[in-house]
């Protein structure tokens, strides 16, 4: 069960990094327009 959550934690945090990604670079394409 640890190792499950452990797993899930693991899956959201690269989520978030993703989203925080796909943020920047619409801020940097809003930039360059």
């Amino acid at each position: 069960m640890q190792k499950l959550a452990r797993g899930d934690k693991l899956e959201v945090t690269q989520v978030q990094k993703i989203d925080a990604e796909n943020d920047i670079r619409k801020e940097l394409a809003a930039l360059e327009t």
